[in-house]
């Protein structure tokens, strides 16, 4: 296969469907960014979106789910309650995945380990 992209504004295609290189790579990514004409807020909870997301994980086993907030105040967080944490030159975006092969079943183990 190959990679496809394509730019959206106010819920329309801003340009055509657009065909890169070549990959052996299967999946989707969405990058998304808030329109404030359109939204009462542009700033989104990391701990709300991450809850959410790994509820999708959990009912659709087998699919994998990564959310990173690449905003610099996310970044400045990083690390920050780790006291033997090295200081980055570079400071890392936040980021957590979500994978359950087991689905509702690891939801269930989920709920009983807490």
């Amino acid at each position: 296969g190959h990679r496809w992209t394509q730019d959206y504004k106010m819920g329309a295609p801003t340009a055509p469907l657009a065909k890169h290189e070549a990959t052996d790579e299967t999946g989707t990514s969405v990058t998304f960014w808030a329109d404030p004409d359109i939204f009462e807020t542009t700033e989104y909870s990391f701990e709300t979106l991450s809850r959410r997301f790994q509820e999708m994980a959990f009912l659709n086993k087998g699919l994998t789910i990564t959310l990173t907030d690449e905003r610099e105040s996310a970044k400045a967080t990083v690390g920050a309650d780790d006291p033997d944490a090295e200081a980055a030159a570079e400071p890392a975006a936040r980021t957590v995945k979500y994978h359950y092969e087991g689905g509702i079943v690891d939801f269930v183990k989920y709920l009983n380990s807490r």
